[in-house]
Order: structure tokens, then C-alpha cells, then sequence
């Protein structure tokens, strides 16, 4: 891992392999589904490791990951909610650093996409930090990926699967954050936390990446900051049998 150091990595890997991936790979765990011969996880501790910008690494996830972890990186067993999982990561690498969390699934990212994005969020100070990737940038990379999008004022965007937090307000965070998942599938309830106006506007496209940062700090009561990433490496994560194939494909080169 890199002298600068500026941030701690935190990477997800709790997830069973017991839905789609199940008729494609027998790993027990998602994390561990193969890629050109290695395990998908190792992708991304290696970009960790090789980010300049990342000091100390730590896993959480399920047992059955300990075995494929690289020198220097820890693991601490979480459990089926990711919520959760960060928390306890967040609080065994300490508040001294911010933390940067990445999923286990993003296995095209590397160690200077990571550096890219860490400088990009600490050029703007917030509490946390996500990512946008415009359309135009994420097909013309990985023509052919399917990837959910919102359409904004600026333009068509997807998010990312790597956050920059401030370690101190995540547990506070997370209790936020736990509402908001429980909300999302009912209307009523999403728009009782978002506003009504908030969703039209974001049904519309009509919607600036500045109102979406302003709601973001309101709802969760910190600082938040879109950070416009033009690497769609840290959007393509593997959830579906089409992301496999891709993601094989363009690391097999």
C-alpha cells in the first residue's frame, strides 16, 4: 500500500452465492467467484494495495474469504446486512483516517482509479463522498454493460460502488441510512423522506447535481459531495450473469 496513505480501505465481501451466480459458479460466497482464474475480491485488495493513497486494508465479510487475502490485509467475519458490515469496519480501522468503502463485486477498478477518486474527494470537503459516472463515459468504456441511470439537469448518470466517509458520523449514518433502504420500495414512504417536489423534479430529469447534494446533507444531517468520476471502472459492478461475462472478457484482455 501507498506512502501517502490518506485514507484507510474498507472492502465488502459478505455476500452468499446464492442467487443468479449459483448455476454459473459453486463458491460460497460472491466474492470468491472466479475471474480469469482468481477469485473476483482479489481485484479489488490488489487495486487497494496498489493505490498510493490507501493505507491500511481490512476485509469484511464472511469467513471463507480469509483464505484468499493478501499479506497485510485483515479480516473481521460480519454478516448478511451491509449496513452493518461497514460499521463494524469502520470501527476496526479507528476515526484517525477517512475511509474509503468499495464492494467486493467491482472487479475492474484499480490502484490508480482509486488514487483518481480519493484526490478528487479530498479536493472537496465533505463528509461523504459518491460517485457519478455519465452514460456517455461508461458505454463508451464498456460498450454493452447494462447499468441503471438518472437522468439530471447536467446530464445521465450512474453511481458507483466506492464511498469516501467520515468515520466519525457513521454510525449515526448508518441508522439514516438503514431508514432510507426500508423505505425504498414504497412510495409513499420515499417520498416522505424525500418530498414530493424533490421526486418530481427527479422523475423529470429536471433535477442539478447541486439540489441532489443539498438533500443528501439534509436527509442524513452531513456534508455530501457528488464527485463526476470518469472511471467507469468503480460503476460496473457484477450483479448479473451479463456483468460476469463482460467483466471476464475484458480482463482476460
Amino acid at each position: 500500500m501507498g506512502e501517502d496513505g490518506f485514507v484507510n480501505a474498507l472492502v465488502l465481501a459478505g455476500r452468499a452465492n446464492e442467487g443468479v451466480f449459483r448455476e454459473v459458479s459453486n463458491a460460497s460466497n460472491e466474492a470468491l467467484i472466479d475471474i480469469g482464474g482468481r477469485p473476483m475480491v482479489a481485484y479489488v485488495l490488489q487495486a487497494a494495495q496498489e493505490a498510493t493513497t490507501v493505507g491500511r486494508a481490512l476485509v469484511v465479510g464472511r469467513e471463507d474469504v480469509r483464505p484468499y487475502l493478501p499479506e497485510g490485509v485483515d479480516l473481521i467475519q460480519g454478516g448478511p446486512d451491509v449496513i452493518d458490515n461497514a460499521v463494524l469496519g469502520v470501527r476496526a480501522l479507528g476515526s484517525e483516517s477517512p475511509v474509503l468503502v468499495l464492494t467486493s463485486d467491482i472487479p475492474l477498478i484499480t490502484g490508480p482509479v482509486i488514487d483518481t477518486f480519493v484526490r478528487q474527494c479530498l479536493a472537496k470537503p465533505a463528509d461523504l463522498h459518491y460517485p457519478a459516472i455519465s452514460r456517455e463515459v461508461n458505454e463508451r468504456r464498456f460498450p454493452g454493460v447494462k447499468r441503471t441511470y438518472a437522468k439530471l439537469s447536467e446530464g445521465t448518470y450512474t453511481g458507483g460502488n466506492v464511498f469516501l466517509l467520515n468515520p466519525k458520523l457513521v454510525p449515526e449514518l448508518a441508522e439514516r441510512a438503514k431508514a432510507f433502504v426500508a423505505a425504498r420500495k414504497s412510495p409513499a414512504k420515499l417520498a416522505g423522506l424525500l418530498g414530493p417536489a424533490f421526486l418530481v423534479k427527479l422523475l423529470l430529469g429536471s433535477l442539478s447535481m447541486a439540489e441532489l447534494e443539498s438533500k443528501v446533507s439534509r436527509m442524513f444531517g452531513i456534508r455530501g459531495a457528488v464527485i463526476v468520476s470518469q472511471s467507469p471502472e468503480i460503476g460496473v459492478d457484477v450483479d448479473k450473469l451479463s456483468d460476469l461475462e463482460i467483466v471476464r472478457k475484458v480482463l482476460a484482455g
